[in-house]
């Protein structure tokens, strides 16, 4: 029966991933007609100068930053199929499955807002600063767009953790209590967690995420204490 379970589990992931992959394909076609002028704003909302430093980059770099916005504006489309993937395993009426959309998408463009607007431009600034007149930096277009999209991707689903602590608490497998004891725990894992996913590991860009995602960590706890209860009435 588990085996059945794991197996049937699989078949649903593979079929997520294979819908989930041609709808970013299909987003992301027109991005890449407009993905110079797409780029050169970006760059200047940056502040920053970039080059290219081989004959194919900026042609990559292009195709890159056009799969990430099309991964980016599929999010909607992604999160109903994902639900409808986990309903044999999970049981949600429809308003908890317009809860999850709702809150997945409000939470997901959160972080990318934040990370945009504030940890993106701060970051860029203080790992600037490093340099001097004998030292300048020379950036090429590809760094700047994977350091652009690991960013914004690491902060977008950081801050899906109350999402997951409810999912996770519908499955059974944790409690708020469990949770709340574990804070010690948690705020370590935290730190390692954002420094593997952030795409510099300097002190600054971690605690940017860091402290949002402990403060995300404390909301998920409220929340699941709020399913727990309703599941008592």
């Amino acid at each position: 029966m588990e085996k059945e379970k794991i197996l049937s589990l699989l078949g649903a992931l593979r079929r997520f991933i294979l819908r989930g992959l041609i709808t970013c394909l299909v987003v992301s076609l027109p991005f890449f007609f407009f993905s110079r002028r797409l780029l050169a704003l970006l760059v200047e909302r940056m502040g920053v100068k970039v080059y290219y430093l081989s004959i194919s980059e900026a042609f990559f770099s292009c195709l890159e930053l056009s799969f990430f916005l099309g991964l980016f504006f599929s999010v909607p489309v992604l999160v109903p199929l994902s639900l409808r993937e986990l309903r044999s395993f999970v049981r949600l009426s429809r308003g908890d499955r317009l809860v999850f959309f709702f809150l997945s998408l409000l939470l997901f463009y959160a972080g990318s807002a934040f990370c945009f607007f504030v940890a993106l431009p701060s970051g860029i600034r203080f790992l600037l600063s490093y340099g001097n007149p004998g030292v300048k930096a020379m950036i090429s277009v590809q760094s700047f767009v994977a350091f652009f999209v690991g960013m914004i991707l690491a902060f977008s689903f950081a801050f899906e953790v109350p999402v997951l602590f409810v999912f996770l608490g519908r499955l059974g497998l944790i409690r708020s209590s469990l949770i709340a004891r574990s804070r010690r725990y948690a705020i370590l894992l935290i730190a390692v967690f954002a420094a593997i996913i952030t795409p510099t590991p300097d002190i600054y860009n971690m605690g940017l995420l860091a402290v949002p995602m402990y403060v995300l960590f404390e909301i998920g706890i409220l929340l699941l204490r709020i399913e727990e209860r309703r599941k008592m009435k």
